[in-house]
């Protein structure tokens, strides 16, 4: 469509500058710019179609007139119908009165005179007053109505009217009343003004003064201005009126006026701008969800004993405010997910989402709800606050686990998470106030409602509620925010347009939600809550492997099978039974409850039975009293017999323990103090009672321990310790010879930190054993043999002749065990055969040497990658020699064993081992090693591989000293990433870089795998980024970035690069960033450029086929 009417006086404005019509033709228009410059746009009538139906043109006709320039300045509008009512109504009378006089003149029946028109004067008004009467009574005439006329003009004013009219274009503006005009108003002096300005911003103040406080001061403020002018002889001047000051006040921006008021966040959120907020459309897509402390007061009680108590005693119950943490789908307006608690937790918000991935319609149906809960899934978007709950780490993993995105906007914004906010406002209106016991919002709100005493609901009262009220009155309401669907319709469409969300199978939802638990294999698998589970891999790993406890995962909702690891893979394991299928752990809790409490009613009746049954272990002590006493009578009162009789601890009996000691008491009917016969002296535990007469006061050697050996030869080995312990002859200081065999006792010194140790009785069976291999000359053992010469005096030179001898019997014995039996065996049922048998493995190789221990211990316990290691490969021996440690006796062969770990064993710095400080074997695995040079695992092995044909893993031995060499070298080298951030560029546009041969790299492995030097990307930084190609100049530049340059025309930015230097184009230079991504093209620049880059693909060709890959000059570091 041609436009060719258009006026020199009409305005157009496009873009929001202004423009007159210049000329027009067929083809279009020519538009020229009002301002300065004077710039001329041509647009063609295609273009002008378009732009009459868009906002950015603007079509004002004679709008560069005279009339319009004048109604601008008398504040009128631009559209007639913005005016005021009032004013639009007295134009359009006006005009009735000018029109039809303009159509007495045309008739020529009046002429534009005063007088000419006083004489038609009455036929205009009847004529205007007729047409009036005819609008205000509609169709149906009716006597009596009363009619709204104005007082109608004068000749004069009506030719006033008509001028005004026709010099304004015929414009119904130019009848609109100026009566906002009018008036005597008094125009302030300019220090009045400023001084009334600054009076009126203290108004945007934090004090926040009132509009009177205000114009109390503009009135003293006038009075001090007064005085002073009264002075000069000047007229006083007139205070402002409270209306003026309000209207001043008005005046000011009430967004700054409020900011300094009331603070940056209460005004930011009275003047939010209201948005459409977070667009989605699939369910499940976006879930919000929060935590909310619900404005209902509730009673901690069990719901079911409620009716039972007085007023008296449902008031004392406890009283508190739970949490609810609520999930919601954004698309649908669904809650897909609440549970509710006592505060807020990480666990509460779990379980929430937990539900969040589950069908909810057991549920619903089990309260009596008649709609189904089936909305639910795998959400793909979570938005939550910053509460603790949901920015811990367990929450964390959850989402993880169900790969769905967690978002955590800023606190206090609740704009940005409008959906669960609006959701916790609607439970607040529409379902608390349902109930007694609410405690408002506010204590305005709240008044003097007493919510505590009012409290009526309990914790289980109010969760069946909520969940009554979400699924059969929620969810089937109508939602102003889906243009009132209910939400469960909204699910059913958008699941039949976009499908059902993604599922959460019954493995994921264990690995995810269950909870962890270990257990130990039994050949029925693993028992859990007291019921077992099995599996054909927990059956193959109980027969067939060493492991014997597994983690296990079992879900809440579903005890029928758990989730069981076996060598870092699950595996499902079924409840033999088959009772617990789809049984919740809440269920069977409850269950076991019952079963138990039933149990202990049963319990109950029997209670007299098991009474009378008490007395019967009293009766042992009065036998054990009678027997000690009739003991006494027989002469029979030493300590080994008493502990034989009343079947004590003699070992424990001769260290003092109390408990032992108060057992003899016990049994013997005496005091513990007062024990003078059988017992430990009070003052020295060395001192020993032994007999009836109280002259028989023995004491045992302070310093030596003296033994037959033909006494103890000709003995069974059953009888050995109380036999040795029974000859009371042995431990007088006196005797030296045997009275029965006359042969002198043999003597044993111990070392001077042992003589407080009165425990001997591993020592008498080893003393035993070694006397009678002296009387038994045909079997020996290397043992025996050395006992016999450390016995007899004799000393062949060994190292261990040095330590005591129990120690060494000890030793032997535990070296011994762990040959035969293995580290990790169990110890308990060793006999004493079998303990003679093996301290002799032990003794063979104590008694050659420290580096035969070594290398006993090597082939035992072997080598370790990580210092504790060496804890569980000792196993059970580790106990018997670090409760040890701390005793001198033990300290040489400690020794021994720390430096066998230290030389073995890897350690971080210097720790102690058995007591013993160490530093531990030196690194000579690839990844110590290079973590100790402090370079890169990954890029060593490449280097190793291409430079000297080394394939070696992390955990593979390597050369130490051939990476001290490479250290220094890979220490400085960067891989691409590194080089990237150092280029201030991505990876992507490096390689680009790379390919085109722009950037050479200093050592290259692969395709993706490559070196660089620092200063090889110091020096391509100072070809491209010198001061030569840099643009010089002071005004801002438009430019766009290199990379974005080349991303926008769909091209590399090395090419962008070649082509601005081929075009002889200045980069211009950001310094708020780095290396090349602080260079870019200046809008000026592109078109040379663009030229560059279509003349491009010759040379990208030639380029694209050099042999980038052959850098042979960078294989090999130097």
């Amino acid at each position: 469509m041609k436009h060719s009417d258009f006026n020199r006086l009409d305005l157009i404005i496009l873009d929001g500058a202004e423009y007159r019509v210049s000329s027009h033709d067929t083809d279009g228009i020519v538009l020229a710019g009002i301002a300065a410059p004077h710039i001329t746009r041509s647009i063609t009538h295609g273009e002008l179609e378009e732009l009459l139906r868009s906002p950015r043109f603007r079509y004002v006709a004679e709008g560069a007139s005279r009339a319009v320039a004048e109604r601008g300045l008398i504040g009128l509008p631009e559209h007639f119908r913005d005016l005021p009512e009032a004013k639009r109504d007295i134009a359009l009378w006006r005009h009735l009165y000018v029109e039809e006089l303009l159509r007495y003149v045309d008739a020529g029946l009046s002429k534009r005179t005063e007088a000419s028109v006083n004489a038609i004067l009455p036929a205009i008004i009847g004529a205007v007053e007729m047409a009036i009467r005819k609008r205000q009574r509609g169709l149906v005439k009716r006597a009596g109505r009363k009619e709204a006329l104005h007082t109608p003009p004068c000749a004069k004013t009506l030719l006033t009217w008509k001028r005004d009219y026709v010099n304004s274009g015929f414009n119904i503006m130019a009848l609109v009343p100026q009566t906002h005009r009018c008036g005597n108003k008094r125009h302030m002096l300019p220090g009045e003004r400023a001084a009334f300005d600054a009076l009126i911003a203290e108004y945007a103040s934090p004090l926040r003064p009132s509009i009177d406080g205000i114009h109390e001061r503009a009135t003293n403020l006038y009075a001090d201005f007064n005085r002073g002018r009264a002075e000069q002889d000047l007229p006083k001047l007139k205070p402002p009126s409270r209306s003026s000051v309000y209207r001043a006040i008005r005046q000011m921006d009430p967004y700054e006026s409020y900011l300094q008021r009331h603070g940056a966040d209460a005004a930011n959120k009275k003047f939010a701008l209201i948005e459409y907020g977070v667009q989605v459309l699939r369910p499940m897509e976006r879930v919000e969800i929060d935590e909310w402390e619900v404005d209902l007061t509730t009673l901690i009680f069990d719901a079911s004993l409620l009716d039972q108590l007085t007023a008296q005693q449902a008031t004392a119950l406890e009283v508190t405010r739970l949490v609810v943490c609520v999930a919601i789908d954004c698309a649908t307006r669904c809650v897909v997910g609440l549970t509710l608690s006592r505060s807020t937790s990480s666990q509460a918000a779990i379980r929430t989402l937990e539900m969040v991935t589950t069908d909810k319609t057991a549920i619903a149906l089990s309260l009596g709800c008649r709609a189904g809960w089936h909305q639910g899934g795998r959400p793909e978007f979570i938005a939550a606050d910053m509460g603790s709950a949901f920015v811990s780490e367990d929450l964390k993993i959850a989402c993880a686990g169900l790969h769905a995105r967690l978002m955590n906007p800023a606190g206090g914004v609740a704009k940005l998470r409008s959906r669960i906010e609006r959701l916790f406002g609607t439970f607040s209106s529409h379902f608390v106030s349902r109930f007694r016991g609410r405690t408002f919002s506010n204590p305005v709100q709240r008044g003097d409602y007493n919510a505590e005493a009012e409290a009526s609901l309990t914790d289980q009262d109010l969760l069946e509620a909520f969940v009554t009220y979400i699924v059969d009155v929620y969810h089937q309401r109508r939602h102003a925010g889906l243009q009132g669907e209910t939400p469960a319709d909204c699910w059913n469409r958008l699941v039949d347009k976009y499908g059902l969300p993604t599922p959460v199978d019954a493995m994921d939802r264990r690995a995810i939600f269950g909870v962890e638990l270990e257990r130990t294999i039994s050949g029925r698998g693993v028992r859990v809550f007291g019921a077992d589970f099995t599996c054909d891999e927990l059956r193959d790993a109980y027969k067939h492997r060493h492991q014997r406890s597994v983690r296990l995962r079992f879900d809440q909702m579903d005890l029928g099978w758990i989730a069981v690891e076996i060598d870092g893979t699950w595996y499902p394991a079924h409840d033999l039974s088959g009772a617990l299928t789809g049984i919740s752990f809440y269920q069977w809790s409850a269950f076991a409850q019952t079963v138990m409490e039933h149990n202990r009613e049963r319990a109950a009746v029997s209670a007299e039975i098991l009474h009378d049954g008490f007395p019967a272990p009293h009766t042992r002590e009065t036998v054990a009293s009678y027997g000690y006493r009739i003991a006494r009578l027989s002469g029979l009162s030493s300590l080994p017999e008493m502990a034989y009789l009343f079947d004590l601890d003699l070992r424990a009996l001769l260290m003092g323990d109390r408990h032992s000691v108060e057992r003899l008491a016990r049994y013997t009917g005496c005091d513990p103090a007062a024990l003078s016969n059988g017992a430990l002296d009070a003052s020295n535990p060395r001192r020993l009672q032994l007999g009836v007469d109280p002259r028989n006061k023995v004491m045992s050697a302070k310093d030596r321990f003296r033994f037959c050996p033909a006494c103890l030869g000709e003995l069974a080995d059953g009888h050995l310790r109380s036999a040795c312990l029974a000859r009371t002859d042995w431990l007088i200081d006196a005797n030296h010879v045997c009275a029965e065999h006359e042969i002198r006792l043999m003597t044993i010194t111990p070392r001077k930190a042992s003589r407080i140790q009165p425990d001997l009785s591993s020592l008498v069976l080893q003393l035993t054993a070694a006397q009678k291999a002296m009387w038994q000359p045909d079997h020996p053992t290397s043992l025996e043999c050395y006992i016999a010469e450390r016995l007899g005096g004799m000393h062949g030179g060994r190292w261990i002749d040095d330590l005591q001898l129990d120690v060494i019997i000890h030793t032997a014995e535990v070296f011994g065990a762990m040959a035969s039996r293995g580290a990790n065996a169990s110890w308990q049922d060793i006999s004493a055969d079998e303990r003679r048998r093996h301290g002799c493995i032990g003794a063979d190789v104590l008694t050659e040497g420290p580096a035969a221990v070594k290398d006993f211990l090597h082939d035992q316990i072997g080598r370790g990658r990580h210092g504790n290691d060496y804890r569980k490969a000792f196993g059970k021996a580790f106990d018997q020699f670090y409760f040890r440690k701390d005793q001198p006796a033990y300290r040489p062969i400690c020794e021994v064993m720390a430096k066998y770990v230290g030389e073995n064993f890897r350690f971080t710095g210097q720790e102690k081992v058995f007591g013993i400080l160490t530093r531990g074997i030196q690194p000579t695995t690839l990844r110590s090693l290079c973590k100790q040079h402090g370079i890169g695992t990954k890029i060593t092995s490449l280097v190793l591989k291409a430079q000297y044909g080394i394939r070696a893993g992390e955990s593979h031995v390597v050369d130490p000293a051939l990476i001290a060499e490479l250290a220094p070298k890979l220490r400085d080298l960067l891989n691409a990433q590194d080089a990237g951030r150092h280029l201030g560029i991505c990876v992507e546009v490096l390689r680009t870089l790379i390919a085109d041969q722009l950037l050479l790299p200093d050592f290259r492995f692969n395709n993706r795998m490559m070196g660089f030097r620092p200063e090889t990307l110091d020096a391509f930084l100072g070809t491209w980024v010198a001061p030569t190609k840099i643009r010089k100049t002071r005004r801002k530049v438009a430019c766009k970035p290199l990379t974005i340059f080349a991303r926008a025309h769909r091209t590399r930015t090395s090419h962008v690069l070649l082509a601005a230097d081929a075009a002889e184009v200045n980069f211009t230079y950001d310094r708020r960033k780095q290396g090349l991504g602080a260079l870019g093209i200046a809008e000026k620049d592109s078109a040379a450029v663009l030229e560059r880059l279509r003349i491009f693909p010759r040379n990208r060709a030639a380029l694209a086929s050099t042999d980038s890959t052959g850098l042979k000059n960078h294989g090999k570091i130097q």
